[in-house]
């Protein structure tokens, strides 16, 4: 079903979907398209401002994603992910400010600050799928492309 708006008037027009081939045609395009609207009331920001939110098809891909990275987040312990506000910039702080006690020591941290709800929408769920690709199985890694673009020199 699809909403037409006209100057003088609105009205809704039916759109029936044959076969297979045009059902997916269908959800890929809606897949891919986008809502908009003005946000009015945001903390700390004077001015109004536009938002693209994705369909719900693209958000469900999105969501899948944000459950993997809050469950690997949890574990680290520099993460701030499912915390916000002053608690969040305390941790930040206090894992920056250990860091430099350690000196010039080898040592590293690690530290998760996304927003676990907020995902870029605009983004293709297949590049994220590419990039966990990478990390996870070793047929794909970007170390051996790495290598690979190395050797070829």
């Amino acid at each position: 079903m699809r909403m037409q708006v006209s100057s003088r008037k609105t009205f809704i027009t039916r759109r029936i979907i044959k076969g297979k081939e045009e059902c997916n045609r269908w959800l890929d395009d809606y897949s891919r398209s986008f809502y908009s609207y003005i946000k009015h009331v945001e903390r700390g920001k004077l001015d109004r401002r536009a938002i693209a939110s994705g369909s719900i098809v693209i958000r469900l891909q999105l969501k899948i994603i944000e459950e993997f990275h809050l469950y690997m987040a949890k574990s680290l312990p520099g993460s701030t992910i499912s915390i916000g506000g002053e608690e969040k910039k305390k941790i930040m702080n206090e894992l920056q400010m250990s860091s430099l006690k350690e000196g010039f020591r080898t040592s590293y941290s690690l530290q998760g600050t996304e927003d676990a709800s907020k995902w870029n929408e605009c983004m293709n769920p297949l590049m994220f799928a590419i990039v966990h690709q990478c990390w996870i199985n070793d047929e794909i890694s970007l170390k051996k492309w790495f290598e690979t673009c190395d050797s070829g020199r």
